[in-house]
């Protein structure tokens, strides 16, 4: 079951948004992997990519959070890591499972990265839309 981007996930922060997009295609990439050959280690390649990529949005968004002054950047720092905690635990448990349940990793992702994304970063796109802060677009590199 593939994450299709709508404008629901959209944040309003093209920077951010373009780094969701991405880490919604590397969790079809993931998924897609799993459901033709789930015993290929190139879910492990996927899944780290996916868990790096992440660790890295987390960064910016962080900085973007502190630079602007967003109330709730402690919040959702600690959102990020629990999350980043929950995904290093499922991590581990994908490299111990010898075939991995895509069921399993379809309802992580969603939770992880959707979820995540309509809730707690909505919030900070509203917030940077009211102080009219215009992103650019810096990819990850």
């Amino acid at each position: 079951m593939p994450f299709e981007w709508n404008d629901q996930l959209s944040i309003g922060i093209y920077e951010i948004d373009e780094q969701h997009k991405n880490l919604v295609a590397l969790a079809n990439e993931a998924l897609k992997s799993i459901h033709q050959d789930p015993e290929d280690e190139v879910i492990q390649i996927i899944i780290k990519e996916l868990v790096e990529y992440t660790w890295a949005h987390f960064q910016i968004e962080e900085k973007m959070m502190r630079d602007s002054g967003y109330p709730e950047y402690l919040t959702h720092q600690q959102e990020h890591q629990l999350l980043t905690r929950d995904v290093a635990q499922f991590q581990k448990q994908l490299l111990e499972a010898s075939i991995p349940d895509s069921r399993v990793v379809c309802e992580f992702i969603q939770h992880w990265l959707i979820y995540h994304i309509m809730d707690s970063d909505q919030h900070f796109g509203a917030f940077l839309k009211t102080l009219s802060i215009a992103a650019h677009p810096s990819p990850i590199t």
